[in-house]
Parts: structure tokens; sequence; C-alpha cells
């Protein structure tokens, strides 16, 4: 009977054990999960995104504009853990800064990218977004860039960040939109 009962007690003690060591991971993982969520909010209003570059690219076989290329950047300076760069996307048209005429009068061009990238606490993200130009595009653009002088152009820059955070179903994607104007 006494063997029995030192069996039924380990098995209590033992599940004891288990039960408080349970608890203690769980408090503490509750306690790690409360405070980077309190950061959340501090990266909602911090994160901010820069565009770097605009730059057109020539392709050596026509020597015409193929394509355009923005280099964005996208930081969280905050100690939260728990964001990804869904999508960056650029639209860009050009002026003539002398006749203030757009180059592309039918509308701006536009392209994207999905990095997928996790912005990790005190993080950098760069991402280029390389819009290809249509043979059309591509030969206005080029008309522009190969007259003597050649004349001030003007990108008009709209680029639109998407960031996802475990808050989304809730208060929706992160979003940071930059307008720039910057000469080519």
């Amino acid at each position: 009977m006494t063997q029995v009962n030192r069996s039924v007690r380990s098995f209590r003690n033992l599940t004891i054990l288990a039960f408080l060591l349970f608890c203690t991971l769980s408090v503490g993982f509750i306690i790690s999960a409360t405070m980077n969520y309190n950061h959340f909010w501090e990266a909602k209003s911090k994160l901010t995104a820069t565009l770097d570059e605009i730059r057109l690219v020539t392709d050596p076989n026509t020597g015409n504009v193929s394509s355009v290329e923005t280099r964005v950047s996208v930081a969280n300076p905050t100690a939260y853990n728990g964001l990804t760069l869904n999508l960056v996307q650029a639209a860009i048209f050009f002026v003539n800064n002398d006749t203030k005429n757009t180059i592309f009068f039918y509308s701006n061009i536009v392209g994207s990218t999905n990095p997928f990238q996790s912005l990790s606490p005190g993080s950098n993200i760069t991402s280029t977004v390389t819009i290809q130009l249509t043979k059309s595009e591509s030969q206005t653009l080029s008309n522009q860039t190969r007259q003597m002088p050649p004349p001030p152009l003007i990108a008009h820059v709209i680029v639109t960040v998407l960031v996802d955070s475990f808050f989304d179903p809730v208060s929706g994607k992160l979003q940071r939109i930059i307008v720039e104007e910057i000469p080519v």
C-alpha cells in the first residue's frame, strides 16, 4: 500500500511541477508579447519611407530609355517585431520644366514590387521598383532626353508603401505615401 501511495504522490508532484512550469512559461510568453504589442503603437507612428533615387535606364542596343527605376527605403526605427513590407508602388509622370508639358499626356507610368520582407526592430529595407516602358513611352522619353541641350525634366513621383502587421484586420495595412518632384 505504501508503494502505491508513493507512486500516486510522485505522479501528483510531477503533475504539479509540470503545471507550474507551464504556467511560468505562459506568463513569460504573455509578458513578452504584451511588451512587443506596446511597441506597435510607436512603430505605427514612426515607420518611415523615403524615395532615395529615380533613374532612367538606357538600353545599350537602342540607346533609348527602356525603364525607370525608383529606389525606396522603408525603416522601422522602433523595438516592435512583427512588421512585413508588403508592397512598394511607384507612379510617375514627367514634365518638361521649360514648356510645362507632360511627357506622357495620357497617364502616368506605374510599377510595383512585393518584397514580403520582415521589417525587424531597427531595420531598414531598400526596395527597387522597375517600370518597363512600352515602345511608345521609351521613344517619347528618349526624344526628350536627346534634345540639345536636354530640357530640364521633372519627375513627379508618388510612392505608396504598404506594411503588414497583426492589426491589419482591425485598422488595415500601415500605409506611407511619398509625393516628390525630382529633376531627372
